[in-house]
């Protein structure tokens, strides 16, 4: 997975995202396998984001 460095840290996140907004939806168990998977495939970046969240300024870096 490609990942991109935060800021002027040494923390590196992945240049993919998983929006979780509308996991709320799915049961405890398939929202534990959709972690589960992104976790195998290298991903370390969440967004949980409200329906107001400004995602053109998030995503420019990653894009």
């Amino acid at each position: 997975m490609k990942t991109i460095k935060l800021g002027n840290s040494q923390l590196e996140k992945s240049a993919v995202a998983l929006g979780i907004m509308r996991m709320v939806r799915l049961d405890s168990q398939n929202a534990t396998k959709v972690l589960e998977v992104i976790h195998d495939k290298g991903i370390n970046f969440i967004l949980n984001c409200q329906i107001k969240c400004n995602t053109k300024n998030l995503f420019l870096e990653v894009v």
